[in-house]
């Protein structure tokens, strides 16, 4: 989205940013897994999210496939080192619909905001709040769709979207402005 910036004063190709974008993802999901509801398997503030989302709207879409695969690795890396019992069926399947809908955020900005994001400009906040409901929304409802036993008419199945969307939003809104803040301007 910023092709005239240098993200955190540094300029990088793909492969680079996605390096660099490693143990950010990394520590945000460690942190996401430190607030883990252990039986529901939804994090009360998931800051990955947000890392993610930020790295998105930080650089063009020729590296967003670069930084997703750097998040993967370190979203395996994350979990079976820090949640061993969590199977990699579970993340494994799920990362995918959460790069998807990251990557639906990103776009979405990308059609109402043209060159550089700023949070002093109510049109740019608006629809940054707009673009990370509807991506996390989506995440959630596909995400919770995937579970075995849980069917779309059912309170439970409404209230775990409803959990699962909590804390992708959260993380969305809390990382990833502090997240492109330092990108734009530095520390």
């Amino acid at each position: 989205m910023n092709r005239l910036l240098r993200p955190f004063g540094l300029k990088l190709g793909p492969l680079q940013a996605a390096g660099v974008y490693f143990p950010v993802h990394f520590i945000a999901v460690g942190i996401g897994l430190t607030l883990l509801i252990s039986p529901h398997g939804v994090g009360v503030f998931w800051p990955a999210t947000g890392a993610l989302f930020a790295f998105l709207l930080l650089y063009p879409p020729n590296f967003w496939l670069a930084i997703g695969i750097g998040a993967y690795a370190a979203e395996i890396l994350a979990h079976s080192w820090l949640a061993p019992q969590i199977p990699l069926s579970v993340y494994g399947a799920l990362f995918p619909i959460k790069f998807l809908s990251v990557v639906l955020g990103a776009w979405l900005m990308q059609l109402g905001v043209r060159g550089q994001i700023s949070f002093a400009r109510l049109q740019h906040m608006l629809l940054f709040a707009g673009s990370a409901l509807v991506s996390t929304a989506a995440c959630a409802f596909v995400a919770v769709s995937m579970r075995n036993g849980m069917n779309v008419g059912e309170h439970a199945f409404w209230l775990s979207v409803q959990n699962w969307w909590i804390g992708d939003l959260l993380g969305a809104l809390i990382i990833a402005p502090l997240l492109l803040t330092v990108g734009f301007h530095g520390l």
